[in-house]
């Protein structure tokens, strides 16, 4: 599979996009998947469903990124009509009928005069070059790749490429959809792994295929979790036949998965990203992570929220990353205060001093992030997600040691089960706010 040309994956998801049925778009994937039943589909399914590779990592350029590689490995003048096609790809003065909003469609455009019109590039050859684009450094690193890219492949083949990168394929069919195609299974071992490869792999190896549930989480490994859905009242009524109804408080923030594995704490977002690394989270998290969980190892689901200790309230959706950093610095400031403070070296004037060069807003910061757990998936070595949400609740409980507004533990109430104790409840909890 992976000798397969790239021209040809062009041509079928191009193909792909001019149906309009669903099932129409899943019959063309469904030659592929037949034409090489015994080859490991990773190659490929990786090219389809860019967004959830995980493996690959980041690749740090988006369309503004990419535009001005584009006009610097073509000589475009920054005044010129494809230059501005390009960096303004959203607004419809610059691009063709339908087309305005649609990056892949601007470097078509741009390209279509330009680019060769054959290609000799293989599927392992573009795996080869995302895999380049993903661990450059730097802006001329990049510009040397892109400058290979306008010079080897099509116009059309340039536009999938493009499309990969953003992860956006516009291709008009979910990936739930795709996988589920590509086998019965697959979604099920992707949610427990996050990882298209474990999902190619085991799709070619049936006793493993059979054994696979979600029971297989363990700690390190990104897991899919359980996503809400709006629903009416009565449906949820009807559906708990007379049952007492589990009811807690939904936060606005960000959905945060918690890995903890001994002394080594790695955060995933909802959709697997690691976010360890990123945005301040773990600089701040992981020390109060370390100290408020209670077992060896686990996998918290929960939500990440900014609380605001002076209106004593959660600040609004969006501003977890503005406040990490800024905590990020302070308890730095603050770390480094207290050392000088306990050395035995260091007279009182100088802690004096330091104390009067720590910028006054930061001695008044008044805003954190929080932390709050709601579920916990697994524990010491068991999988707990078959397990009843009540004795989760309980088991979670357990594990966590709250620090109010740091490191929380949300409420729950298993409490009523009719439409008017489910409003009392909503009523309550718009109260909070």
């Amino acid at each position: 599979m992976e000798q397969l040309p790239f021209s040809q994956v062009s041509v079928l998801l191009d193909t792909i996009c001019s149906k309009r049925r669903p099932a129409d778009k899943l019959e063309l994937l469904q030659h592929v998947w037949t034409r090489f039943p015994h080859d490991n589909a990773f190659p490929l399914l990786r090219l389809f469903l860019p967004h959830l590779d995980h493996s690959r990592g980041v690749y740090g350029i988006k369309e503004s990124g990419i535009s001005k590689a584009y006009i610097a490995v073509l000589g475009l003048s920054d005044k010129s009509l494809h230059a501005h096609r390009l960096k303004n790809y959203k607004d419809p003065k610059f691009a063709k009928s339908g087309a305005a909003g649609d990056f892949g469609l601007a470097v078509l455009e741009v390209m279509r005069v330009r680019a060769p019109s054959v290609s000799q590039w293989t599927i392992a050859a573009t795996n080869h070059f995302l895999d380049e684009l993903a661990t450059a450094q730097d802006a001329q690193s990049r510009k040397t790749l892109f400058a290979r890219l306008a010079s080897e492949l099509t116009a059309k083949e340039q536009m999938w490429i493009v499309r990969i990168i953003l992860k956006d394929m516009k291709l008009g069919i979910r990936h739930e959809s795709i996988l589920k195609h590509f086998h019965p299974k697959a979604m099920d071992v992707f949610n427990a792994t996050s990882s298209l490869e474990e999902v190619c792999r085991a799709v070619l190896n049936p006793q493993l295929l059979k054994d696979f549930s979600m029971d297989c989480i363990v700690p390190m490994r990104p897991v899919r979790p359980m996503l809400a859905a709006r629903t009416d009242w009565d449906k949820i009524i009807k559906l708990m036949k007379g049952s007492p109804i589990g009811i807690e408080i939904k936060f606005d923030g960000e959905r945060l998965i918690i890995h903890k594995k001994g002394s080594e704490i790695r955060l995933f977002s909802r959709n697997s990203l690691d976010l360890t690394d990123r945005f301040g989270y773990g600089k701040v998290l992981l020390p109060i992570a370390l100290r408020c969980i209670k077992c060896d190892s686990c996998i918290l689901d929960g939500e990440l929220v900014s609380w605001n200790s002076e209106t004593e309230s959660f600040e609004p959706f969006g501003t977890n990353r503005s406040i990490a950093l800024s905590q990020s610095v302070f308890d730095s400031e603050v770390s480094q205060l207290a050392s000088l403070s306990d050395s035995p070296d260091s007279p009182q004037s100088t802690e004096v001093a330091q104390v009067d060069e720590i910028d006054q807003q930061l001695l008044c910061h008044s805003k954190n992030l929080c932390y709050i757990a709601f579920d916990i998936l697994y524990r010491n070595g068991e999988s707990l997600v078959s397990k009843p949400l009540n004795e989760r609740k309980r088991i979670l409980q357990e594990c966590i040691k709250t620090e109010p507004h740091r490191f929380d533990v949300a409420e729950y109430f298993v409490d009523g089960s009719t439409t008017e104790d489910i409003m009392a409840k909503l009523d309550w909890a718009s109260s909070l706010q």
